[in-house]
């Protein structure tokens, strides 16, 4: 009996040509027992078979972006497919370099996508638009194009620090006819390049000193703004008509109390 023997045909590979960079995917082809399946990409740097050589099945981990051939060599037939990796997106932030202690301030992705994750260090999601309202932290933010390919950019928020503010007099701020100047500092906890502005009655009126004096009537309050911009507030200071009845003077106030 006389059998006539085929040359065996190069075998079909299944898996997917277009991929985002960064992929591990499966191709596998038809299985036969006996035979010794030898996997390559080529150029050689362009992936890495990362399981199953040897066998009909194998994952490919392909790392970046271009058009590269995966080969299958069985029994001297060679299978080659064309895989086209896309790169994946490189999104652009405008956010805060850092933000006062307990505020917040806005983060901005300059590059159109179709999706947008922002997460925490943690990886918690907070937010799934162009924007997001960020305090200090560790931040990184997803984007996904058109062709479903994701990106990654992380960065990091910085707590500025708040000033600490305290407005204090030694003078008495109760006194007659504006009789007397009364002298305000505006306290600090440590040295620093501040901007001062003070209030009377909630109007500002342009002292920008540690200290103001005024024989003025009003309620008195500072504010303080560090080089970060970062702000504290403190009053009220009342400087108000305080009469006392001697007979000896007339206080401007309704009842025309004696002062003296």
């Amino acid at each position: 009996i006389q059998r006539q023997l085929q040359p065996m045909q190069s075998l079909p590979v299944n898996g997917p040509v277009i991929l985002c960079e960064g992929a591990i995917v499966q191709y596998s082809a038809p299985e036969y027992p006996g035979l010794k399946y030898q996997w390559s990409v080529s150029p050689a740097d362009a992936g890495v078979i990362h399981t199953g050589q040897g066998t009909p099945n194998v994952e490919v981990y392909w790392p970046r972006s271009g058009v590269y051939n995966l080969v299958l060599n069985v029994c001297s037939n060679k299978t080659t497919i064309s895989v086209s990796v896309w790169s994946n997106p490189k999104p652009m932030l405008n956010y805060p370099a850092g933000v006062c202690a307990g505020e917040k301030a806005q983060a901005t992705v300059l590059n159109n996508y179709t999706d947008y994750r922002w997460k925490t260090e943690s990886g918690a999601e907070i937010g799934q638009s162009k924007t997001a309202e960020l305090g200090p932290g560790n931040y990184a933010l997803v984007a996904t194009d058109s062709r479903g390919c994701k990106g990654t950019a992380e960065f990091t928020v910085q707590e500025y620090p708040k000033p600490n503010l305290t407005i204090t007099t030694t003078d008495p701020t109760g006194f007659c006819n504006n009789s007397r100047i009364v002298t305000m500092s505006a306290l600090t906890t440590d040295d620093g390049d501040y901007q001062y502005a003070w209030f009377r009655d909630g109007v500002s009126i342009n002292v920008n000193q540690p200290e103001f004096s005024t024989s003025k009537y009003g309620d008195y309050s500072a504010t303080v703004t560090n080089k970060y911009g970062c702000t504290a507030s403190d009053g009220i200071i009342r400087v108000f008509e305080y009469c006392i009845g001697d007979g000896s003077g007339v206080c401007h106030n309704s009842g025309h109390v004696p002062c003296p």
